[in-house]
């Protein structure tokens, strides 16, 4: 498992938009595994205000191609041998100015 881009404690609501779609799913695998369950409910809640994440069957390619077609980015976690992939999707910022 990658180590992810920004430690658990340094997230804020405000940084979590400069994460990528791969960065998110790193850190989504790193809290998984490494951080307390209380502490795990309150860094998802801050990374799921810019990421959507999305688990689907790697047999259901017609649901991965319509999700992508959306903008979904998929990953599977390293030396995972189960036959699930996860789609991530990065929300558009409440902060973009459209002017």
């Amino acid at each position: 498992m990658e180590q992810p881009i920004i430690e658990p404690k340094e997230l804020t609501p405000e940084n979590v938009w400069n994460l990528s779609e791969e960065d998110a799913f790193n850190f989504m695998q790193h809290i998984q595994t490494n951080v307390s369950k209380e502490e795990r409910m309150h860094y998802m809640k801050i990374i799921e205000s810019a990421f959507e994440f999305r688990t689907i069957s790697v047999k259901r390619r017609d649901m991965k191609q319509s999700m992508e077609l959306l903008g979904f980015k998929f990953f599977k976690s390293n030396g995972d041998t189960s036959n699930v992939i996860t789609g991530v999707f990065k929300r558009k910022s409440k902060n973009t100015s459209f002017y």
